[in-house]
């Protein structure tokens, strides 16, 4: 697997420190292992996003975070790419299945995963669709395969978001 991280190897350890450093209580009390290192980085992000949330509200701050978020990744566009695609399809399973306690859809949650999808599809295509680093480009039938998922995704996001304007009109919002 490529990395994308700067650093040393990535451990448990390594992240339950960083949990404790941002002063994060974690739900794992035992010696972490190696196959809790997916959970412990969903605390670590969730925490993550919680300060951005908190702390890049207005334009000048999420500039601020973007241009950390660059350095970061020494400029390294296309890997701040394969970030947010991975991003993205996190956020999409997220919201996948969003509904309310009587069990009723969030469209506008259903269609915000949908249309995650769709782009971490085109993402996906931008970033097969460059050669290789043997200067091969990728298998055309499969960058075809994401942009007819990035298309049905839009459709479906499409379809989400025109069933949420016909329930608010409905309900006499003007839309």
């Amino acid at each position: 697997m490529t990395t994308t991280r700067h650093g040393g190897p990535l451990t448990a350890d390594r992240v339950l420190q960083a949990l404790a450093a941002l002063g994060t209580p974690t739900v794992m009390l035992d010696d972490p292992t190696p196959d809790d290192l997916p959970a412990l980085l969903g605390q670590l992000t969730a925490s993550v996003e919680a300060g951005l949330h908190d702390h890049a509200s207005d334009v000048h701050e999420i500039e601020q975070f973007a241009e950390g978020y660059a350095r970061q990744l020494d400029n390294d566009g296309l890997g701040a790419a394969r970030l947010m695609d991975a991003r993205l399809r996190v956020m999409a399973f997220q919201l996948r299945d969003t509904t309310m306690d009587d069990g009723a859809e969030v469209l506008p949650l259903k269609a915000a995963g949908q249309a995650a999808m769709a782009a971490s599809g085109l993402i996906g295509y931008q970033l097969l669709s460059m050669p290789d680093s043997t200067g091969r480009p990728a298998d055309e039938r499969f960058q075809r395969e994401l942009l007819r998922g990035a298309r049905r995704f839009l459709g479906e996001a499409r379809r989400s978001y025109d069933r949420l304007v016909a329930y608010l009109k409905g309900r006499g919002f003007n839309v």
